[in-house]
């Protein structure tokens, strides 16, 4: 639900809105419900912070803007001290799932610069993030950092 408010299949909106307050509201429910579940606190987590970057996330011409070209004063930081702080509460001890390890690196997205990499290891992180990436619209965009990449430093 979260993830089809983001990436609307029908293209039309872009974005829903309403779609991501509404599964941010049942997932704050189900936490509730299961406030032991680590995984559970991970996606409520995840899904917070990646809410908290979306006024930055696109550029007027309609384009997705990668995390290192985001303004960072766009971003909500109320959701993200909500984010940080389940994450902070669910990871010591936990047995590592997909959400919570999702939600640990968008909780590090979010409190730290990133550092830029060598064109090397740029180059070669782009190809792996393209060969696990399963939405086009994302794939397409990695492409064409990794083609700006290389062509920027032929």
């Amino acid at each position: 639900m979260f993830t089809e408010a983001h990436h609307t299949t029908t293209g039309a909106p872009p974005r829903d809105a309403d779609l991501a307050a509404e599964a941010i509201r049942l997932t704050r429910l189900l936490h509730r419900s299961l406030p032991e579940s680590t995984e559970v606190a991970g996606l409520l987590a995840l899904m917070l912070l990646t809410e908290a970057r979306h006024p930055a996330r696109v550029g007027p011409d309609g384009h997705l803007k990668p995390l290192d070209e985001l303004d960072r004063t766009l971003w909500d930081q109320e959701l993200i001290d909500q984010g940080i702080k389940l994450v902070e509460q669910a990871a010591p001890g936990a047995k590592p799932g997909l959400y919570l390890l999702q939600a640990c690196i968008a909780g590090l997205h979010a409190e730290a610069q990133i550092d830029e990499l060598e064109t090397h290891d740029a180059a070669n992180a782009y190809r792996r993030a393209i060969a696990v990436t399963v939405n086009l619209a994302e794939q397409q965009h990695l492409r064409h950092r990794l083609r700006r990449l290389s062509g920027a430093h032929e």
